[in-house]
């Protein structure tokens, strides 16, 4: 009997964080096994959307995203195996066995139990993955992958006491497990009433983009077989088509993603003028341009890789992510300093302008490059 085991060649992923924590805790394994996160990034094509929340109270702009593959056969190409449970019964029993079998495992969680992570701990709910790649039973913990705080590229191997696994992930099946007695996922609204909740939208299962064929057996439990190295399906090559392909199949979506932000510029430019409506909005702007932000850093990724450092591409989304950061200082400071600089709200207003004129500059740019492959 084993008391302790650890798959040592798992290390954190820190280069970006792209949508959901599931993916940083999936790209640990790709590439230890020889792939690369890029088949998941060119697989994938970002578009604005600007409409009202859930609540339909604030319009909100964000990236969202057109899928061309679900994640069964992204990791089916990558020669990667997986097995998903619903509920785990011994979730601790579970983990032993298959790290014994070489296989590294993704949990959901709950980090309101999360005792190492000080932002949620019995402060806030928020489901999360922890990559789990080792146990001690004599210690009673488990290895993970884990970052300090949530969005953040801080991801290091920790440990966590198995009551405390226990605990978080028993909690994570207490949140998400309501009326129907299956996880939520982005399309339940018709099965029960319960997307009404606070903390739906921030749900890190598997969300719809997944395609998985059966949406009411969301996992809460995944291990994967990487007893074979990458079978090399997602070279340089292939994900260049990949990508253009995927992004020209899309355009017409992409078109009406810059008009969304379009009309956002315009909404966000008198409340930039407004000292009391800028108090209301101004959580709420940054909120967004953090999540537009990682984003655009994951087309930097994507193009840095493809086409290089010194390509029209890489420096034209460079160009659009310091733009945002710029947007997002000034507001910022705002925010906590609460001292209303008209001045400068005004000189945001050219920056936004010069934000969709990028972006519009950017995808034209796309277009011509698809007309030559």
């Amino acid at each position: 009997m084993r008391y302790e085991n650890k798959i040592e060649y798992i290390k954190p992923f820190n280069e970006l964080f792209y949508r959901y924590c599931l993916n940083n805790s999936l790209f640990p394994i790709l590439n230890e096994r020889g792939g690369s996160c890029l088949s998941f990034l060119v697989n994938d094509v970002p578009f604005y959307n600007f409409a009202m929340d859930r609540d339909q109270v604030l319009p909100r702009l964000e990236v969202q995203y057109n899928s061309d593959l679900s994640l069964e056969r992204l990791l089916e190409l990558h020669g990667i195996g997986f097995h998903q449970k619903s509920v785990c019964d011994d979730v601790v029993e579970a983990i032993v066995e298959d790290i014994d079998e070489g296989r590294p495992v993704i949990v959901w969680i709950d980090c309101y139990y999360e005792k190492i992570r000080n932002d949620t701990f019995l402060k806030k709910h928020l489901s999360h993955t922890w990559l789990i790649h080792g146990y001690n039973k004599i210690d009673r913990v488990a290895h993970i992958i884990e970052h300090i705080y949530r969005d953040s590229l801080s991801y290091e191997e920790r440990t966590i006491s198995l009551s405390d696994l226990i605990n978080c992930y028993d909690g994570y099946i207490v949140l998400n497990k309501q009326t129907c007695g299956m996880p939520r996922f982005y399309e339940c609204q018709n099965e029960c009433g319960y997307y009404n909740t606070d903390d739906y939208l921030l749900r890190c299962g598997f969300p719809k983009y997944n395609n998985f064929s059966n949406k009411l057996d969301i996992p809460s439990y995944m291990s994967f077989d990487i007893s074979k190295k990458d079978n090399g399906h997602f070279n340089g090559e292939r994900c260049l088509q990949m990508y253009l392909t995927n992004m020209e199949k899309n355009f017409e979506l992409i078109s009406h993603g810059l008009l969304d932000l379009s009309k956002y510029v315009q909404w966000l430019k008198p409340i930039l003028l407004s000292e009391c409506l800028l108090r209301q909005y101004s959580e709420q702007i940054v909120m967004d341009i953090n999540g537009i932000v990682n984003a655009k850093l994951a087309d930097q990724y994507k193009n840095n890789h493809l086409f290089g450092p010194q390509s029209d591409l890489y420096l034209k989304v460079g160009q659009i992510v310091n733009l945002y950061q710029t947007v997002r200082s000034v507001i910022t400071k705002f925010t906590f300093s609460q001292v209303y600089d008209k001045q400068k709200m005004e000189s945001l207003l050219s920056i936004l302008t010069g934000i969709l004129e990028a972006e519009c500059e950017y995808y034209s740019k796309f277009t011509s490059l698809c007309k030559l492959h």
